[in-house]
């Protein structure tokens, strides 16, 4: 549940010293202890001033969430009561607790695994254990077993694998040669699904259970029927393909194990058999959100980074312009180039954006566009000696204005022009002379042609994430059904950072 707030003054009662007797006498037939308040598979979510006291079990757990805030809270448990840990946090991300009191048997706060941007303050514990991480410990308060069994037994992942599930589609309508609708799209009932690799497929596969998929505007190409491309078309009727994060159910593949966590190109519904399992990489599980590896540590920050250092070649002190700079490339490029001791301005299409900018990737400078009456003064504002690197992302006027104000022997990588995007009739270009006065370097590029940097590239960025020097915002929509208006709003600047579309977290 989305949204949840659960506030007030009230008490909770687990009423737990009946489990508790019951199990000193060594009873066999006591009842299976429940935790009293669990949040699960939700997204900003506040508990507040909320009192709990005697759970059979934890208190408070926060399971698969994102974005819950838990403040003022009251807990309270005698000091030889058992398992009864205050909070319990579990493979959730962006979680903040503050300003709690917590008396019990057990751990304060227990911190299990999977958990990343947890903020802790103010917390008064005692007479339990305080703030524990617990490596592996299930909700029962016991060493857990394994989620997903690779080798066989009575798991869930196992009889997952044994059974059938509904299969929901999101597929293309029909070409298009406009900019998209969400009524180009339609979600359909794909009918039932075996949960295995089917036998003489002619080869190696993975059947995946996606959980996250990523809206990008390139897709928006593959919406036409045009072949001279560098990828091909959709197929209509068929599901929209584009990068996901999945968790592997079968796999006739030996590099693939069910359980493994992957990213790659995969379609637009709730389970794909990928048939060219090499295009997959497998993710090693870490603190950084799942989703982060279709941003950040995905194509369009593998597109940033490439653009930027392979295509921009920047030094030190030079002056950077970033346009679409709060979307999912330009927003890495701009912390890159302040990281490289450039001087980074940013366009967006809000304040919102704006300030989203300067406040928290730490641009220098940037500007609202759709306030801006003449670009190119705008430009020459911001950049009274000019602009030694462009980082192009929409194409059009602000491409026109950026030629008149660009310094001699400045780079312009150009990455996307999403203003252009289904347009009839798209605006021409009219300074372009000054790539001839001024011995500008204008270069289109695609991420694929630097394949080979790809590795370097996950250990960089993943530095600076853990060091807290690159960081990362994204808009995600929850539900494969949402996933044709999340990607229609990237053409009118609705989303606040990457776009994402979460089909299911586990």
């Amino acid at each position: 549940m989305d949204g949840l707030v659960v506030a007030g003054g009230g008490t909770l009662d687990g009423r737990g010293r009946a489990l508790w007797a019951c199990r000193q006498r060594g009873q066999r037939d006591c009842p299976t202890p429940t935790s009293t308040l669990t949040i699960a598979n939700s997204k900003d979510v506040v508990v507040a001033g909320l009192r709990s006291v005697d759970s059979e079990l934890f208190h408070v757990v926060v399971l698969q969430c994102h974005g819950v805030t838990v403040r003022g809270v009251t807990v309270e448990a005698p000091a030889d009561s058992p398992n009864t840990d205050g909070i319990h946090l579990h493979m959730s991300t962006h979680v903040s607790v503050y300003d709690a009191r917590i008396s019990t048997g057990d751990d304060c706060i227990s911190i299990g695994p999977g958990n990343s941007h947890l903020w802790i303050e103010r917390v008064a514990c005692g007479p339990g254990h305080g703030i524990r991480k617990v490596p592996a410990e299930e909700l029962g308060g016991r060493k857990a077993k394994p989620t997903c069994s690779r080798a066989g037994g009575d798991s869930g992942m196992e009889r997952e694998r044994q059974a059938v599930a509904r299969n929901r589609k999101v597929v293309l309508r029909g070409y298009i040669d406009r900019a998209p609708r969400e009524e180009d799209m339609e979600l359909v009932d794909g009918g039932a699904v075996e949960l295995r690799v089917p036998e003489g497929g002619g080869g190696p596969a993975v059947l995946v259970k996606n959980l996250y998929l990523s809206c990008d505007p390139y897709m928006r190409g593959r919406m036409r029927d045009f072949r001279n491309s560098y990828i091909p078309p959709f197929k209509p009727g068929s599901p929209i393909e584009g990068f996901g994060v999945g968790r592997v159910v079968d796999s006739t593949h030996p590099g693939f194990s069910a359980g493994d966590v992957v990213s790659g190109m995969t379609g637009w519904e709730d389970y794909s058999l990928i048939t060219k399992p090499e295009q997959l990489r497998k993710i090693q599980q870490s603190d950084i959100p799942l989703s982060y590896h279709l941003g950040l540590l995905g194509m369009p920050g593998f597109t940033a980074y490439v653009g930027f250092y392979e295509i921009c070649s920047p030094k030190k002190g030079e002056f950077v312009f970033v346009s679409a700079a709060s979307g999912a490339v330009g927003q890495i490029v701009g912390q890159l180039a302040k990281l490289h001791g450039c001087y980074v301005v940013g366009s967006a299409g809000t304040d919102q954006k704006v300030e989203l900018l300067k406040e928290k990737f730490g641009f220098d400078a940037a500007f609202n566009y759709k306030e801006e009456p003449d670009l190119t003064a705008a430009l020459k504002r911001h950049f009274p000696e000019g602009i030694d690197i462009y980082f192009e992302n929409v194409g059009g006027p602000m491409l026109d204005a950026v030629l008149l104000n660009m310094r001699v022997h400045g780079r312009i990588a150009v990455c996307g022009m999403v203003s252009q995007h289904g347009v009839t009739a798209p605006a021409g270009i009219h300074n372009l002379f000054s790539l001839i006065s001024k011995r500008i370097e204008m270069k289109g590029f695609i991420q694929s042609d630097y394949v080979h940097l790809f590795p370097q590239f996950v250990d960089d960025i993943t530095r600076h994430y853990r060091d807290g020097k690159i960081v990362y915002v994204e808009d995600m929509s929850v539900g494969l059904e949402s996933g044709p208006a999340s990607f229609v709003g990237l053409f009118s600047g609705k989303n606040v950072g990457k776009q994402v579309v979460c089909v299911s977290r586990d």
